[in-house]
């Protein structure tokens, strides 16, 4: 008589039984070398199980569900009435406490926190075949291996975010107390105004911009053609363009770009086109302390309009800005 179980298959015979498992190892039973026979049948909850336990206390378990409760009783039966010296112990799942109970031990096994309990349970009340055993055990570990990691990736992500928040706070704080005292301001050789503190706002070409975290140099601004017929602007507009230098000369990385620029035509925001070229501002980069980036940022603006403005965004978190009048 042959039982599929749920790792196996149990051949049973008068005098011995063998159990091949799904990886075709076989182990061979003889009943001279056993002591006692503990076996207890299947519910829906619950795998059954028959335990051929050997004189030297060596356990053979093989599992199985509730379809094979009929074989198996068969196959007491069978063994019983050929081997009369060996004991027979039939086990209930009513017996058994709810911390013994395959549900409890998968759920509590699914929580970090008790996943260690979960399996000392396991191994302690030997749920299962060894091969079982083993190989939940992995799963349990792998799947909190894996939580821990994408946690430990979080919260490793959150305090980075948090660190150049805090970074950016006390630049802007210290920025605030440095306002008082910072006044100076000096011609530059063509004779506009250089920008060499966070005092100023607005800003000419050749004027530069610098704060605890970040040099910005206005370079050059224009208008601005393209020969590609499909990218040409709206009728009664045309395109500019601005050129910066934008240089990180904080302590931690700064993100920057032509994201962080808008341009008001009076007081009518204008779109930025897009335009590609070698030479233009990317549009969102992270820079590295002491790192700099240059380009030019283009915007789409009326012909006739004669006050156009670029505004750029210097601290996301304060909302302050920088403006540059193009000419």
């Amino acid at each position: 008589m042959s039982i599929k179980g749920t790792w196996g298959e149990l051949y049973v015979g008068k005098k011995e039984s063998n159990i091949i498992s799904s990886l075709g190892n076989k182990k061979r039973i003889d009943y001279g070398d056993l002591k006692r026979i503990d076996y207890m049948f299947a519910t829906y909850s619950e795998l059954g199980y028959i335990d051929f336990i050997h004189n030297n206390n060596k356990i053979n378990r093989f599992e199985f569900t509730q379809k094979a409760n009929e074989k198996i009783l068969r196959t007491v039966e069978l063994i019983q009435e050929n081997n009369e010296e060996i004991n027979f112990v039939e086990k209930r799942v009513d017996d058994l406490k709810f911390y013994e109970r395959w549900w409890f031990i998968i759920i509590i096994s699914m929580f970090f926190c008790c996943a260690p309990i979960g399996l000392f349970l396991l191994w302690y009340k030997k749920k299962s075949t060894l091969f079982n055993r083993i190989f939940f055990t992995f799963m349990v570990l792998l799947l909190t291996g894996t939580w821990s990691y994408i946690h430990y990736i979080n919260y490793k992500s959150s305090m980075n975010q948090l660190s150049e928040a805090m970074s950016n706070y006390q630049n802007t704080i210290s920025t605030l107390y440095s306002a008082d005292d910072t006044n100076n301001t000096e011609l530059s050789e063509s004779g506009s105004e250089e920008a060499s503190s966070e005092n100023n706002t607005v800003f000419e070409v050749g004027d530069i911009y610098e704060s605890d975290n970040m040099k910005i140099m206005f370079l050059n601004c224009g208008d601005y053609s393209v020969e590609n017929q499909f990218m040409q602007p709206e009728s009664g507009n045309k395109y500019i363009f601005a050129e910066f230098s934008i240089e990180n000369n904080g302590k931690s990385d700064l993100s920057t770009g032509s994201f962080l620029f808008s341009c008001y035509a009076g007081n009518t925001e204008c779109k930025q086109p897009i335009i590609s070229g070698e030479d233009m501002l990317i549009s969102i980069t992270s820079l590295s302390s002491g790192k700099n980036t240059k380009g030019k940022v283009f915007f789409e603006v009326p012909t006739d309009a004669d006050n156009i403005q670029l505004e750029y965004k210097i601290d996301v978190l304060t909302d302050k800005k920088i403006y540059f009048n193009i000419k």
